[in-house]
């Protein structure tokens, strides 16, 4: 419907509306009566917009019931009734106005039977509302087809089959979204139809993209006319389409087209911090907090954007507690969706050291049937006892790098339970850390931990260090990392120390150190050791200067090794060698 940038004042909308239903009554000329009708129809926006007036269709209807009544007063000093030409142009309008009472009335209806479309609407305090207005809408419709000969009521009846065979196919959409067990998925394609429910042409689009045939519905929107085409609901539909497909630059772009055309679209901008998840590898990201911000602004009751806020800034802001209020909030929100409650969990066992909170959560992630909840439950259970309280103390003062506090805590932990293997592995880590290198203080605690937990890969790795760096035990730290890679063949870690002992002084085995450095950097291609380690021997070792130039480049570009060397200045020898 066309917008109108005039607002009719309230005292307008009264006096139009006490006249109209005597004037509908009386008037037999064409022109009057359509105008009057158009007060009417403005009065029925007006009472639509009191109780419902963060809806769409109310301010639709106002703008454009009070566009109507401005056209026919243009008409009314300029017609005739012998104008052939300007009963056309009436006839055209009039049936304008038959098709908006129609859907006024098919909303009334809706909202007898409690369609979707209607949920946020209270029925009962609308109905007395909206009755007096119905009424006059009625007698309008009677007086019209009485002194205008056109068969408005055909119109509207032609009009309501259309609008059923839309809810129809709406309700067939919805129907298969609620089968859609991805929580995510669910609110985007419930936006989508909320989205397009007023432009019908866009309903197969939503159904492609439900259906999950994104460039069929690409297509289909490319060959729309550019009116339709160019639409904030299309630019969605668009966005969601290449959502599904994930290209996410180009549906970043089409959700941004979207808000900038409708701000108010809380759907768009929860699709569109979505995009930015997606474009960013399927990892949180600073991009998401503003479309989720204003999601929620719009939308205080959005599960998703809750959820999915809590996650960006618990992953990436480190703001626990703002993390811990929007997963609390998203679980007032809808208790019966397990993810909040355990994201919430993490926050408390881990940030909080809320061991009885964490384990009441996972109890009821337990109820709920999410999948491998039982194992972590046990042992939450376990750590409410006093060495379960002691190892969670260790690790809250390991991660403040609290080290003498820590290694305290990890202490009395297995002075208390002598069978806790995860506190001795992390009192031979803390030892390492608070010495700054490996000592012999942390041989006990990984030997501990190997002797009660024989596939502790991590405890593998770091007492093979210990036997390298320490002891100089190069046989026993091969044995060591070898069996590490056969607990876990994609460990990083195991392959770049393996590869670091096999090319030392006394080993002097450079191609199995060549092959171990090159499978760290398959596994991981962001962990630059490796690269560095195998830049040396490819240029000391097999004189091969253009493989070792191409490695540290490689290393300079992730930044180097934080702390140790940037790789800036032995690049640049490189390649004055070549």
């Amino acid at each position: 419907m066309g917008q109108c940038s005039s607002t009719a004042s309230s005292e307008d909308v009264g006096a139009g509306f006490a006249s109209a239903c005597q004037v509908l009554l009386t008037l037999t000329k064409p022109v009057p009566v359509v105008g009057e009708v158009a007060k009417v129809l403005l009065e029925v926006a007006t009472k639509y917009g009191e109780i419902s007036g963060t809806l769409d269709e109310a301010e639709q209807v106002k703008a454009w019931a009070f566009a109507q009544a401005r056209t026919f007063k243009d008409l009314e000093a300029r017609t005739s009734d012998s104008s052939k030409e300007i009963d056309e142009v009436l006839r055209g309008q009039l049936e304008d106005v038959a098709r908006s009472i129609g859907e006024l009335l098919k909303i009334a209806e809706k909202i007898k039977r409690g369609c979707f479309l209607t949920k946020r609407i209270k029925a009962g305090v609308f109905q007395g509302k909206f009755n007096s207005a119905k009424n006059a809408v009625e007698r309008a419709r009677v007086e019209l087809d009485r002194t205008l000969t056109i068969k408005i009521a055909d119109t509207v009846h032609r009009i309501e089959e259309t609008a059923d065979a839309n809810s129809d196919k709406l309700d067939a959409i919805l129907a298969k979204i609620d089968k859609n067990g991805d929580t995510n998925e669910r609110q985007l394609q419930r936006g989508l139809v909320e989205s397009v429910k007023d432009q019908p042409e866009l309903l197969t689009v939503a159904e492609m993209v439900v259906d999950g045939d994104g460039a069929g519905a690409v297509k289909v929107l490319a060959a729309a006319p550019a009116e339709v085409r160019e639409s904030a609901a299309a630019k969605y539909a668009e966005g969601l389409a290449l959502y599904q497909q994930k290209k996410w630059s180009e549906a970043i772009a089409a959700l941004q087209n979207c808000v900038a055309r409708d701000p108010k679209n809380s759907k768009a901008w929860f699709a569109l911090g979505g995009a930015y998840y997606g474009q960013n590898g399927m990892k949180n990201c600073e991009a998401e907090y503003e479309p989720y911000t204003q999601c929620i602004a719009l939308d205080p009751n959005h599960y998703g954007a809750h959820v999915n806020l809590g996650n960006m800034l618990n992953n990436v802001r480190k703001d626990y507690d703002r993390a811990e209020e929007l997963y609390r909030k998203a679980i007032e929100l809808d208790p019966k969706y397990p993810t909040p409650l355990w994201n919430l969990s993490l926050i408390l066992e881990v940030q909080k050291n809320d061991i009885p909170g964490a384990i009441k959560l996972v109890e009821e992630c337990v109820r709920l049937g999410r999948a491998n909840c039982e194992d972590r439950l046990v042992n939450l259970r376990a750590a409410a006892t006093p060495a379960g309280k002691s190892y969670s103390e260790g690790l809250a003062r390991k991660n403040e790098k609290k080290w003498p506090e820590a290694i305290a805590a990890l202490r009395r932990c297995v002075d208390l339970d002598a069978n806790h293997s995860s506190a001795w592995f992390e009192l031979g880590y803390a030892f390492e850390q608070r010495d700054g290198n490996l000592s012999e203080a942390s041989y006990e605690p990984y030997t501990r931990c190997i002797e009660l937990e024989p596939k502790h890969v991590a405890a593998h790795v770091n007492l093979g260090n210990l036997f390298r760096d320490v002891r100089k035990d190069y046989d026993r730290a091969e044995e060591l990392y070898k069996t590490s890679i056969g607990l876990d063949p994609k460990h990083v870690q195991a392959h770049t120390n393996l590869g670091t002992l096999l090319s030392n002084d006394a080993r002097k085995d450079y191609d199995g150190a060549e092959r171990m450095h090159r499978k760290a950097i398959e596994l991981d291609p962001e962990h630059t050791p490796p690269l560095w380690n195998l830049s040396l021997i490819l240029e000391k070792q097999k004189n091969d200067i253009p493989g070792a130039v191409k490695q540290m480049e490689e290393y300079v570009r992730l930044g180097g090794i934080p702390g140790w060397n940037d790789g800036k200045e032995r690049l640049a020898k490189l390649r004055a060698k070549l």
